[in-house]
């Protein structure tokens, strides 16, 4: 029959933590390993450690929420300055419009 194990040590082929599922233990594992039965695994998280981790979430969310609110009114304003060149580059042509006229003009007389 098949047995499984928990690494509790590293060794030189698998990882604390990891499975092995085999006959027998090997050698290599002997000392590493801990028989466990064939049930499923709940990871247990203190209540404190959650509340933390839920706290941080919270936190996390408001900045980016905040962040999110920033780009959105630097986009606003992005697009208004684009606005305001493009009417500045519009008067630019036309000013540079009237003076090449005007140098046709004193060139003439």
């Amino acid at each position: 029959m098949t047995q499984k194990w928990i690494v509790t040590h590293d060794s030189h082929k698998l990882a604390k933590g990891e499975f092995f599922e085999g006959e027998k233990l090997p050698l290599w594992l002997v000392g590493k390993a801990t028989p466990i039965a064939d049930q499923s695994f709940e990871v247990a998280t203190p209540n404190a450690e959650m509340a933390k981790l839920s706290a941080e979430l919270e936190t996390a969310l408001g900045d980016v929420k905040k962040l999110t609110d920033d780009n959105a009114a630097l986009i606003v304003e992005r697009d208004g300055l684009s606005k305001q060149r493009s009417e500045l580059s519009a008067e630019l042509e036309t000013a540079l419009g009237q003076i090449a006229e005007l140098m046709k003009q004193a060139k003439g007389k």
